[in-house]
Order: C-alpha cells, then structure tokens, then sequence
C-alpha cells in the first residue's frame, strides 16, 4: 500500500502525519517513532523495543513463575502471579501489535 501526501516542514522542521494515516497505522499520541534514512528517504516506523526477539522467552519465564507460586506460595501474596499475568498480556499485545504492521505500513517520505 502507498500513500502519497504532500507535506510541508515548518520552520522548527516538524510535520503532522495526517489523521487518515494515523488512524490506519493505529498510531496515537506518545506513540514513539523510529526515524531512519534510507538514501535520499526519510523513514518513520512504529518504534518496538529490541526485547521483542526474545518476548517468547519472557512469556515462558513469566508463565514458570506464576505457576510456581501459584503451587509452591501458599504464604504468598496472590499479586505476584497477577503481576506475572498481566506482563504475559502485555507482551502478547505488543506482539499482535508489531505483527499486525508488516512493511507495507510504513510510512516513506522521499525527497524530491
């Protein structure tokens, strides 16, 4: 998919991705975006952290740990395994999200 939308740089060298482009790319407010070059291209990507190549192992780590405490910690406080549950959430979003942009949604600026 290509997207072709002429844009302007102000003088402190800001642009605004426009809305329509933001609401496809799901990307809102605070979002972090990676800028990269490419030649004579000015590239704009949905920043992920670098854990997202070992996310699997975390979930598995995470996973061990809650179940353990949930046969072994009797005496202890049940928000150690919430905390384990939700990060498993998290990652797991996080995963969906990064899988859901392939690199046809990116957004390339090139300079004319």
């Amino acid at each position: 998919m290509k997207i072709g939308i002429i844009k302007r740089i102000d003088d402190l060298g800001r642009i605004v991705i426009p809305q329509e482009i933001r609401k496809m790319l799901s990307i809102k407010s605070g979002d972090p975006l990676e800028i990269s070059v490419n030649g004579n291209k000015i590239i704009l990507e949905l920043y992920s952290p670098t854990y997202d190549h070992n996310a699997d192992e975390v979930v598995k780590d995470l996973q061990y740990a809650a179940e353990w405490f949930s046969e072994h910690g009797r005496n202890t406080n049940t928000s150690i395994i919430r905390i384990c549950e939700s990060a498993i959430e998290v990652i797991h979003r996080q995963q969906a999200r990064i899988a859901a942009l392939d690199k046809d949604s990116k957004c390339v600026i090139t300079k004319l």
